[in-house]
């Protein structure tokens, strides 16, 4: 049952790093794309 209770810990773990790093992708993605915004000629 030990191997089970890891598993979920280090799914919870992932989860959570996951969620954090996809917010800052969509901060970084919203930058670029404001910077790209900036630079075409309208």
């Amino acid at each position: 049952m030990k191997h089970i209770a890891i598993v979920l810990l280090v799914l919870a773990v992932a989860a959570v790093i996951g969620s954090v790093v996809n917010r800052e992708l969509h901060a970084v993605a919203d930058q670029i794309h404001a910077a790209i915004v900036a630079t075409q000629p309208r």
